[in-house]
């Protein structure tokens, strides 16, 4: 399994990667009511863990990272959606 980042069609780094792919598996857009979105799936530590080491780029203390970086993609994505 790969990521690719189609927002920039580029690597970034890939803990984020992998935060933001489960940050946004999680998101139902085809509400039909405002916000316009349902939360559907909440992944718990054990399956980002497991999301993590399944990588093919793993590397020891990659799972800590991507539970870091759980808390990045929310913000950039708050922020963007303030900003929009």
């Amino acid at each position: 399994m790969h990521f690719i980042d189609y927002d920039y069609v580029g690597s970034n780094y890939l803990a984020y990667d992998i935060a933001n792919f489960i940050a946004e598996s999680t998101i139902d857009y085809s509400a039909p009511s405002y916000p316009g979105f349902t939360i559907t799936k909440y992944y718990t530590v054990e399956e980002i863990n497991m999301l993590a080491r399944m990588y093919p780029g793993y590397y020891p203390g990659l799972e800590v990272e991507v539970r870091q970086m759980l808390c990045v993609s929310c913000l950039y994505w708050a922020v963007w959606s303030i900003y929009r």
